[in-house]
């Protein structure tokens, strides 16, 4: 099967599990969250806009960057609950471990699925699904500052060798890249950077090559954007 094939075939899935959360009802109070280490918990707001009851579980789980100890890093509380209709309830999330690194932040996923409550239409045919959503949870230790971490896109540094690109972040924050273009041509495959960690991308198969960008700050909101000429020295992107 061919890649782009592939691609059509995963996005497709991608938007009918979308489209399910959407017309579910189920409305979460953010799109992504950060945990302050100088906090005890972060509370978001699960709420209930249809006309059916709804199980609501919460899971939290390490990335694929993050060690496996860190699976029982956080606790959300209450992990499973029922949310009637045209109601809405609480979620805390409890930071239970005192191994998280420190000089950088971790990344974790929040995981929530509803499942909806038979329908009394009396047809005994139908089918429930379950639908669900993961959102990205950052840990953010208590000496990693919020003003920081809106810099710290600014800080990427660019540098190019022949095709390929070497995006460095040289901050202990993750930046994730959106509505990249190059000469003009969008990018599918924008990524998004680990503290301290280098990409490589083969986005600069021409002479010149202009890459513009634009990155997400904590509410899941892009920036400005900026713009690059990657040269063989390591460079800043400016604002477009």
């Amino acid at each position: 099967m061919s890649n782009p094939l592939i691609m059509r075939i995963v996005t497709f899935c991608l938007l009918v599990l979308y489209s399910a959360w959407a017309q579910a009802g189920i409305v979460i109070g953010g799109t992504r969250f950060v945990f302050h280490g100088s906090e005890d918990t972060l509370s978001l707001h699960v709420r209930n806009t249809s006309s059916l009851p709804y199980l609501i579980q919460t899971k939290i789980m390490p990335s694929e960057a993050q060690p496996m100890e860190s699976d029982s890093a956080f606790m959300p509380t209450p992990p499973l609950f029922v949310l009637n209709a045209g109601r809405e309830n609480a979620v805390r999330i409890v930071n239970i471990s005192e191994r998280l690194p420190q000089d950088r932040e971790s990344l974790f996923w929040l995981v929530i699925a509803g499942i909806p409550a038979a329908s009394k239409s009396g047809n005994t045919n139908t089918v429930q699904f379950a639908v669900r959503n993961r959102m990205k949870l950052f840990y953010r230790p208590a000496g990693l500052s919020d003003a920081a971490a809106k810099k710290a896109p600014s800080r990427l540094q660019w540098a190019r060798s022949g095709a390929a690109v070497q995006i460095n972040n040289p901050t202990p924050y993750y930046v994730t890249l959106v509505n990249v273009t190059v000469n003009g041509h969008s990018i599918e495959d924008a990524t998004m950077l680990a503290p301290f960690a280098t990409e490589s991308r083969p986005w600069c198969d021409a002479s010149r090559c202009e890459i513009r960008w634009q990155a997400l700050n904590d509410l899941g909101v892009a920036q400005p954007a900026r713009r690059v000429e990657p040269g063989e020295q390591p460079r800043k992107g400016s604002p477009r």
